[in-house]
């Protein structure tokens, strides 16, 4: 907010001082635009407009300077932009790929149940024999 106010008073500040100009240097003056030979052209100005035509021409010019900056700029914006599309596109095949072999871990050390085949009852565990020791005796 302070440097919008700050900006704010320079450019009234400038604006009174180019008024006060142009009131200071009315005296119009000859200003030839173009010269050839004993042709001339040129305008009667008054004093005062010669450098506001100076600082208007120098926006125009600065303004196309700019403009190419603001061209190659644009276009490494579309470059980088790409290149994100890309890297998104590669992180999620990598996201996949790692979802994929998470399940495959899962699967693997996951213990393996024999299910029962379709119509059929479960079988039941079969009974361990009991073991002998000798001399009949039954553990």
């Amino acid at each position: 907010m302070p440097k919008t106010v700050v900006l704010a008073l320079l450019l009234m500040i400038a604006g009174a001082y180019v008024a006060a100009f142009t009131l200071w240097n009315p005296d119009p003056v000859a200003v030839y635009g173009f010269k050839w030979g004993e042709d001339i052209y040129w305008q009667k100005l008054p004093t005062a407009y010669l450098p506001l035509i100076g600082a208007g021409i120098g926006i125009v010019i600065m303004c196309l300077a700019d403009l190419a900056n603001w061209a190659a700029m644009r276009g490494r914006i579309k470059h980088c932009n790409s290149q994100i599309g890309k890297a998104k596109v590669v992180i999620d095949q990598q996201r996949q790929r790692i979802a994929e072999l998470e399940g495959s871990l899962s699967n693997l050390c996951r213990p393996k149940v024999a299910e029962p085949a379709q119509g059929t009852a479960p079988a039941e565990e079969p009974v361990p024999a009991a073991e002998t020791l000798g001399d009949d005796e039954v553990i």
